[in-house]
Formats: structure tokens, sequence, C-alpha cells
């Protein structure tokens, strides 16, 4: 039949609004901002043709993480880890005409939620916290394919799968 790959995507949040708050060196807390996506989709198709797709798509995002930071002794020196959990709640479709007028794809990329886990490396200079931070991040995703000729849906495919990258800042 055909076969779907998730080649390449990009998924980049941004937090505007994080509140958190603190008990000795453990602190959580709850994050709101946006999440933009670029996919590129792979497919080979049962007739021996291969092709691709390109899809972007923005989405509202909120979360909630948990963190420790310890300060090392007489220092100004810490060190802390992070675990968190955005839900996204993306959805980014596209339609192809890929052998006109016989053929109608339409691809469907979902994901819902995302887990991440960071290390923190830094100093403090009185209220001043500066650090980098470095870790990984797992999303859900749902990736759908669907032959919509002649007016109906003639064949369709779903994978569901996680994808794993690294979060740097």
């Amino acid at each position: 039949m055909l076969v779907n790959n998730l080649a390449k995507f990009f998924l980049l949040t941004i937090s505007l609004i994080s509140y958190a708050s603190a008990r000795d060196n453990l602190y959580m807390g709850l994050s709101m901002g946006g999440t933009s996506s670029h996919f590129n989709l792979d497919r080979d198709l049962a007739i021996g043709h291969k092709d691709s797709s390109n899809i972007g798509k923005e989405s509202f995002n909120c979360g909630f993480f948990v963190g420790y930071n310890y300060l090392i002794k007489e220092s100004s020196i810490f060190i802390g880890f992070e675990i968190g959990a955005q839900n996204h709640n993306l959805e980014a479709t596209q339609q192809e005409n890929t052998f006109p007028p016989f053929v109608n794809y339409m691809t469907k990329v979902r994901t819902n939620n995302s887990l991440n886990g960071v290390f923190k490396i830094g100093i403090v200079v009185k209220d001043l916290m500066i650090y980098g931070k470095g870790g990984l991040i797992r999303t859900n995703w749902i990736m759908s394919f669907m032959d919509q000729s002649n007016g109906r849906t003639e064949s369709s495919s779903t994978q569901k799968f996680t994808k794993d990258g690294s979060i740097l800042g």
C-alpha cells in the first residue's frame, strides 16, 4: 500500500508567561506560550512513486514543571534539574493533488503533549540566577495519510509514534 515517514520535524516552544513557587530548593510552576512546528513527510506509494509534503502550523500551549536547585557550599555555583509536561493540541493538515485529476491525498499530523527533562548549571549573584540548561524532550505523534480519489476515501494509513529531541538554553 503506502508508507509514511516523518523525515524531519522542527518544534519550537516559547514560554511567554511562567510562574513558579519555591520551597527551600524545590520549585514548581505553570507556563503558557506558543508552539511552532514544521514537518517534512516522505511517502513511498504502492506504484513505486515517491512523494513528500511540507506542513507547518502554530498553536497555543500550556504546561507545568517541577525542579530542584542545589547551591554548592561556599560558592556561587548551583546545579539543578527540572522535569515538565506541555500540552500543544497541535494539528496540521495538507491536501495535495499528486496525479491530477485522479488522486487527492490528505496528510494529517497531530500531537497533544510532550514530556521533558533538563539539567541546569549556573551562578547566583544576589537575587539573580544566570544559567545554561540542556536536556531531552519526548513528543507523542499521530500521523494519518488518506487517498481520497474520486471524492471518497480509497485507502488510509495511521501511525502512532514518539520522537525525541534536545533542549538547549
